[in-house]
């Protein structure tokens, strides 16, 4: 009895400073019922390709292949599990622990493995070269073939958590601890957030825009910042940035977490979007007439784009970043603060809810353009609409257990994008025009209102 005693509390020293598929501080039961709003949304975009796509949608379904949910909801029961060996260890919830492990890497490879199969797929159904065919985004474009390394990068990390799965359980078996010295053991170190205390102020007039668009925001209720986060993706150089972090609530008192890049802004000039767009990029990109409707048949010319929605950039890591910072600096600054730097993932709950509305948004979106006939490639889903970079946890360092990293961000800057910064259009638009262009996301849901 002794023997296993210390068997026990071994395996639990284990767990405490290198624990797999763990989320310190984070509300469990908050994030699955945002997985399950997800799953449900999935479903629904999905119905808007049937018709055009019913085999593609029948051998791969969206719940399935787009967003890893089945992972998602494995990943939360492995933490859950874990809180209960921490609290109760015993050779009974060691092994429950465990079995969560080898059924969450399980469900990461059936996930993973369809949603490249899927594009894969795609690829050969549409006759699209990956080499040649590139997906254009703010500042920076992405060429398939890129965006495909970068899955890959991922699978070398699925590699590795099986075998650490693997290795657990040979340990826990033979009882063969003599190899760790829980003395020196740490927890998988954290990748550093490139942030400092000060920062560049705000202009003036930048200071306006972030008045108006707080204004907009549904459901405030926190606010946090400035934080001064060193920011790459918008030209491949990293700079430091001046962000605001927000917490809303809707009225079912369901949170979710926002981002505000304060200091760069970029509007589609409305009326000449479709002649801008390069013959190569409008087959997988939604900037058409159809959604912007709203806008135009007010008047409105132009369209406020965020820089931090989930579809603006792939490399959605900065979430997780800007999401711990605000929690450790702010929210809860009880936490374990080396847990939460090394997962990330105290606040996902509410990145999670955030990534329902994107949901909800786009499969409205989607139906509208349906509607009108101007619905892309399926393809765009994939690249564009599936936020693997925050899907698949890169940023977790209890998931993510390579020093590799995917490069979600591709190689080109500079280029493919048609957006307007503020000063560029500063000319042309009075305070009025401003409040009127940050108005049009109500104007959107009003005239949308019947198909939410």
């Amino acid at each position: 009895m002794k023997s296993m005693d210390k068997k026990i509390k071994s395996f639990h020293n284990f767990t405490l400073r290198d624990p797999l598929f763990a989320a310190e501080g984070l509300d469990i039961d908050n994030a699955k019922w945002a997985l399950e709003e997800l799953e449900f949304l999935t479903r629904e975009v999905e119905r808007v390709w049937r018709p055009s796509h019913r085999w593609f949608c029948f051998w791969h379904p969206f719940t399935e292949t787009l967003h890893p949910i089945g992972f998602l909801k494995r990943f939360l029961e492995s933490e859950r599990q874990r809180r209960r060996f921490i609290i109760s260890p015993s050779e009974k919830n060691a092994e429950l622990l465990l079995r969560t492990h080898e059924k969450t890497v399980s469900a990461l490879e059936l996930n993973l493995t369809a949603y490249r199969d899927s594009i894969l797929d795609l690829c050969r159904q549409e006759h699209i070269p990956p080499d040649t065919s590139i997906f254009y985004f703010h500042t920076n474009s992405i060429s398939l073939a890129e965006f495909l390394k970068s899955i890959e990068v991922i699978y070398s990390n699925l590699k590795e958590l099986k075998k650490e799965v693997k290795r657990r359980r040979n340990i826990f078996e033979r009882g063969d601890f003599k190899s760790i010295n829980f003395s020196d053991a740490q927890p998988p170190g954290a990748d550093p957030i490139p942030w400092k205390i000060q920062g560049p102020s705000l202009s003036e007039k930048y200071q306006e825009i972030l008045r108006l668009e707080e204004k907009h925001i549904s459901g405030l209720v926190e606010k946090y910042g400035p934080i001064f986060y060193e920011f790459a993706h918008l030209d491949g150089t990293p700079r430091i940035h001046n962000f605001f972090t927000y917490v809303t609530r809707d009225n079912r008192n369901r949170r979710s977490f926002h981002i505000s890049l304060a200091d760069c802004r970029f509007f589609l000039e409305l009326t000449k979007t479709e002649s801008a767009l390069p013959a190569a990029q409008s087959p997988f990109d939604n900037r058409t007439r159809a959604i912007y409707e709203p806008s135009l048949k007010r008047g409105v010319r132009y369209w406020h784009q965020d820089v931090t929605s989930f579809y603006s950039v792939l490399d959605l890591r900065y979430y997780a970043d800007l999401a711990t910072l605000t929690d450790l600096n702010w929210r809860r600054t009880f936490l374990d603060h080396q847990a939460v730097l090394s997962q990330k993932s105290s606040m996902l709950d509410l990145i999670l809810w955030t990534g329902v509305q994107h949901e909800r948004s786009y499969m409205v979106m989607s139906k509208v353009q349906a509607r009108a006939g101007q619905n892309p490639s399926p393809l765009y889903n994939f690249i564009a609409r599936s936020y693997p970079s925050l899907y698949y946890l890169t940023f977790n360092r209890s998931v993510w257990r390579i020093s590799d990293a995917p490069r979600f961000l591709g190689s080109r800057f500079g280029n493919g994008g048609i957006y307007k910064t503020l000063e560029e259009i500063e000319p042309f638009v009075s305070s009025e025009i401003l409040e009127k262009i940050f108005e049009s996301k109500k104007y959107r849901h009003m005239d949308w209102k019947q198909l939410y």
